[in-house]
């Protein structure tokens, strides 16, 4: 976990000894007991009981975790716990938390002294209530310097859940190791303005009763960022809760578009040492950049820090109540892979963007439709984050692709490129998520996808390589083989349906990454091997013993006799990325 956010290990190095401010945590009980909490200084709130009396309850589960990643992450930093959860062996037995109780959470913690309050809790429970006492505290939070973090959610929404939309609240998403927010979390809206990413994806941690267990979401994600206010503050003490804050969210940066920026402490400590050059830290500081990548791409311009505003967000739904915001959220099947073929069509969200764009693009001296030249420049990344990249197949607009890192958008970026002849062919593998709002991009209402990878050719190309890769046999022709590629591409569907089941993507598998298809599809048309022609290609799922999933890829061929012939490609689509269990067989 802490190799995973940049400058963190050095961090910890730096601040070894150094006393920082205390946490707050507002969740559910705590194993005080735990031999992993024996060295940490924990106390409760006078307005609540900490400790666990039922080690096997949720609540119990989720604050142990929490607490155990906030003193292992900051272990100079005291610990004040104020659970809010009972530790009924189902959540949904406990009395309703609500809004107003998380208020009087942040309060009383404030009133023992707290500088930072990490609240990984999320929404439970329909519209009702009020939001008004807990922005008094937020309030009151930010006049007093006392820095908010929370957990962004696990509903795969584009925005930070309702209680925690507020400019001084830091809402965090959770990314995997390779730093590609997870399907599951929110993001967008206040998430993306004001919030950061940090990894949360199967991360271990402590579990009641004296045990480790593994938790995933933005319940984990949101400690990473609160324990990084605390080192960043016992580094430079003299920094105020607002400089703090700064230096973590990285507004000069810039943003925009769905996805926040992820923890990374090379950039909030540059930022710091800049504005406090004579800082008391640890001399050893100054060498931190000689021990950690400086980044490629340099700052574009941002905007200054700002006040947060005291007017509370409009139009959301209030919660009934709060419940700990874990997730056993695991991104596999049953949130949807997708492996899809289709063009891209990038769109604008609005007419402000629209002409933004134009605008640019008249500076440049460039067609108003030439997005390759426009967003190709480092000055308008800003607009290639806030473009919507629709999937096309089949002449309709499939799905919305969202990258999830920089990496991706210089994908799509790029595939826009006119050296690569008009309207490439992309081929996407990613995580299929739920419908965007008709807001998102002009009233395209079509599933979201999470880009995992992403490749782009022509269909000539793809042609050059088949012909370069497969395996002619005696007496075949390169007519022959073409012959076999337009067949089977037909039948399988590849340019005319999304692959957004199983069974299409198992499709799309073959035809685009296997080579055995069109190698016994080209010997079975040979008169020596009875001239089958063929006829249909079908999939049907299947499953192991073991529990994989499974698509059955049928061939069926016939020649002018009447004899018939089939021939199977068993695909494991189980996981994200799907592969040929077996070699293609007769059956």
């Amino acid at each position: 976990m802490v190799g995973m956010v940049r400058g963190l290990q050095q961090l910890l190095d730096d601040a070894a000894g150094r006393r920082s401010h205390s946490i707050g945590l507002v969740d559910g009980p705590v194993d005080t007991t735990h031999p992993g909490l024996s060295r940490s200084r924990i106390r409760g709130s006078e307005r609540a009981e900490m400790a666990c009396t039922s080690p096997s309850s949720p609540a119990c589960h989720h604050g142990t975790f929490v607490a155990g990643q906030l003193s292992g992450l900051s272990p100079m930093s005291e610990l004040v716990a104020h659970p809010l959860f009972c530790e009924a062996s189902d959540l949904g037995r406990c009395p309703v938390v609500r809004p107003s109780h998380l208020a009087d959470a942040i309060n009383g913690l404030m009133d023992r002294g707290v500088r930072i309050i990490n609240m990984s809790v999320g929404l439970q429970g329909g519209p009702a209530g009020s939001l008004s006492t807990l922005h008094r505290a937020y309030r009151r939070a930010e006049k007093e310097g006392v820095l908010l973090v929370a957990a962004a959610g696990n509903d795969g929404h584009n925005d930070a859940n309702p209680l925690f939309r507020d400019p001084w609240v830091i809402p965090v998403a959770a990314h995997d190791p390779a730093g590609r927010v997870l399907p599951s979390s929110n993001r967008g809206g206040m998430v993306a303005r004001y919030g950061l990413s940090a990894p949360g994806e199967d991360i271990v941690g402590l579990a009641p009763g004296g045990g480790k267990t593994r938790m995933s979401g933005t319940s984990v994600a949101a400690p990473m960022v609160a324990s990084a206010a605390a080192l960043l503050w016992s580094l430079f003490p003299q920094a105020t809760a607002a400089e703090i804050h700064h230096a973590l969210r990285r507004p000069e940066f810039g943003r925009s578009g769905d996805l926040p920026p992820s923890l990374d402490l090379v950039d909030s400590h540059q930022w710091l040492s800049r504005r406090f050059p004579r800082s008391t830290a640890n001399p050893k500081r100054s060498t931190m950049m000689q021990h950690l990548p400086i980044p490629a791409t340099p700052p574009t311009a941002g905007h200054p820090p700002s006040s947060a505003s005291s007017v509370v967000p409009q139009g959301y739904l209030v919660p009934q109540g709060i419940a700990p915001q874990a997730c056993g959220c695991d991104p596999g099947p049953a949130a949807g892979f997708v492996y899809s073929t289709g063009t891209l069509d990038p769109r604008f969200p609005d007419e402000g963007d629209k002409k933004e764009f134009t605008s640019r693009a008249r500076e440049q001296g460039v067609a108003p439709d030439n997005f390759y030249a426009v967003l190709s420049q480092r000055d308008n990344r800003f607009l290639a984050r806030r473009i919507c990249w629709a999937l096309v197949v089949n002449e309709r607009p499939a799905g919305i692709l969202v990258p999830r890192s920089e990496l991706e958008l210089n994908d799509l970026i790029e595939a826009l490129n006119p050296d690569l002849q008009p309207d490439p062919e992309l081929a996407v593998t990613g995580t299929l998520g739920s419908t965007a709002p008709a807001e998102k991009c002009d009233g395209l209402e079509v599933p979201m996808v999470a880009i995992a990878d992403l490749s782009y050719f022509t269909k000539d190309q793809l042609i050059k390589q088949l012909h370069d890769q497969v395996h002619l046999p005696a007496g075949a022709t390169s007519s022959d083989l073409d012959t076999a590629i337009q067949r089977i591409w037909t039948l399988l569907g590849i340019w005319r349906e999304p692959g957004f089941n199983d069974e299409q993507r198992a499709k799309n598998y073959v035809a685009l990454r296997t080579t055995n298809i069109y190698e016994t599809t080209v010997q079975l048309s040979l008169p020596s091997s009875g001239a089958f022609w063929l006829q249909s290609a079908t999939a049907s799922s299947d499953q192991t013993e073991a529990g994989r999933s499974i698509v059955n890829v049928d061939f069926a061929y016939q020649n002018a006799s009447g004899q018939t012939q089939t021939w199977r490609a068993e695909i494991d689509v189980t996981n994200l990325f799907a592969f040929q269990s077996k070699a293609l067989f007769a059956v």
